[in-house]
């Protein structure tokens, strides 16, 4: 277990919860800044749809490993991993392929 009292659990989940949501407003404005404005709206389209599918199926991931392993401790950790890989990916990215646009002359 991560924790054993209940405060101390609900402690851990805000501050996480604190920092998902605060990487929200500085990952949006990337797929606009990397991505052309013919396939933007797609590619913002496909973000939505690929997040939606993890709501989804996140659930039946953390399931699957309790049957599995008999606790949720590897399914969050499972969990903590897919984001830490996210963010390297969207790091590797935004430093690597913006779209570089002219200016005014």
């Amino acid at each position: 277990n991560f924790a054993t009292l209940p405060i101390v659990a609900i402690i851990g989940l805000t501050i996480a919860t604190m920092g998902a949501l605060t990487s929200l407003p500085m990952f949006w404005p990337l797929p606009t800044a990397l991505l052309s404005a013919s396939v933007a709206a797609g590619g913002l389209a496909l973000i939505n749809s690929i997040g939606q599918m993890a709501g989804f199926l996140s659930p039946y991931l953390v399931g699957w490993i309790k049957d599995q392993t008999g606790s949720t401790t590897l399914a969050l950790y499972a969990l903590a991993a897919l984001t830490i890989v996210g963010s390297l990916v969207a790091l590797r990215v935004s430093r690597s392929s913006a779209v570089k646009v002219a200016g005014p002359a």
